[in-house]
């Protein structure tokens, strides 16, 4: 009886030394993903796609450096809508795009991105995203993060 207590003690401790890691893990990404929020140069200049320029990405393919720049630009506005958007924009416009963004950035398709935006904050679906990629990639043997 003794033996099985101390097991379980320890399995305890064992499971709030992992919860303690997995929230350190996760500040750290935040605070990460905050700092370079904090870039006032993701903002210089930063204007949404218009529809020529959309349908020429189409055909063209788009760097995948101007869609996780676009990505952070929309975050931040979205998370200060009223100070940081452009007056003849619609939240919508800006949510529609970032949704095409992170499908075409992380591989997923629209209707799980979506569905990702209406469970989650912007703040949240990007965490999740960047995650489950790291994730994924940790789980390729050989693969090296750089």
């Amino acid at each position: 009886m003794e033996k099985r207590s101390k097991a379980l003690e320890v399995r305890a401790r064992q499971e709030e030394e992992d919860e303690e890691r997995e929230r350190e893990a996760i500040q750290r990404v935040s605070k990460n993903a905050d700092d370079a929020m904090d870039l006032d140069e993701e903002l210089d200049g930063f204007k949404l796609p218009t529809a020529e320029e959309k349908e020429q990405e189409e055909t063209n393919g788009v760097d995948l450096a101007i869609v996780q720049r676009r990505i952070r630009a929309i975050t931040k506005i979205l998370n200060q809508f009223s100070r940081l958007a452009e007056p003849d924009r619609s939240r919508t416009e800006y949510v529609s795009q970032i949704i095409s963004d992170i499908a075409y950035n992380y591989g997923y398709n629209e209707f799980l991105a979506e569905r990702l935006f209406q469970l989650f904050s912007v703040n949240e679906v990007c965490l999740y995203c960047r995650r489950t990629l790291l994730l994924f990639r940790q789980s390729i043997p050989g693969y090296r993060i750089l």
